[in-house]
């Protein structure tokens, strides 16, 4: 059995309220330094009634790598039938669905900190996208950091509801995720849209690039008390 990895997750703080801002990166002069930015997406932040669309699409501020791209899509709740990303420009995707979004459900879209410009510099925290199909939006939010992130690590988080664990027969690893998301590249994370509950936060290194945890491969932590 592989040894467990053991992360040392501080919870900051559990219902919070978030903002965030767009920088534009100057042209010209030294090797661009600064992290892509999502600045267009589609449906906008935080909108609601959102119903019967067939892709949801993202603009960056620069070039990004797609295949970086790629292995840092999330999409929470998960869509039954998968997902299909077209890139339009460089900077510019469509990730198309062939499926119902479900009623009266917050649905998040993350690119987490794995994803890179074409001058190899890394998201600095992931992209959230928040939408739903109610007149509400959930806001939830756990903070925490993990201490012992080594530079260059993608940490991915995934947050469990203990409902569904309690109702469940299998093993709790084998649950879909409420929220997943990465950490920080300080090692700091915000899992953001929870609705209320009781969550089981884990911690991992996804080493087979699954976009989920798989036991006995990936390295994981799991913070010593359930978050309310």
């Amino acid at each position: 059995m592989k040894k467990r990895f053991n992360y040392y997750l501080v919870i900051l703080i559990i219902i919070l309220f978030a903002g965030c801002a767009v920088r534009k990166s100057p042209d010209g002069g030294p090797k661009d330094q600064d992290p892509p930015q999502v600045v267009k997406s589609y449906p906008e932040a935080n909108s609601l009634n959102v119903e019967n669309i067939k892709y949801f699409m993202l603009e960056f501020n620069e070039p990004v790598k797609k295949n970086t791209f790629n292995k840092a899509i999330r999409i929470n709740p998960k869509l039954k039938t998968g997902e299909k990303i077209k890139w339009e420009t460089d900077k510019r995707l469509k990730i198309f669905i062939d499926d119902t979004l479900r009623k009266n459900t917050t649905y998040t879209i993350t690119v987490g900190t794995e994803a890179k410009d074409w001058h190899e510099v890394n998201l600095s925290e992931p992209f959230v996208l928040a939408f739903s199909t109610d007149s509400i939006i959930h806001t939830g939010k756990i903070n925490g950091r993990i201490l012992n992130q080594k530079k260059g690590d993608n940490v991915s988080l995934s947050v469990f509801d203990i409902q569904k664990i309690n109702q469940s027969d299998t093993s709790w690893f084998g649950i879909e995720p409420d929220l997943t998301s990465t950490s920080h590249s300080d090692g700091s994370f915000k899992i953001k849209y929870l609705k209320s509950g009781q969550y089981r936060l884990l911690a991992y290194i996804d080493q087979d690039f699954s976009q989920s945890f798989t036991p006995f491969v990936d390295a994981y932590g799991i913070f010593h008390k359930d978050v309310v």
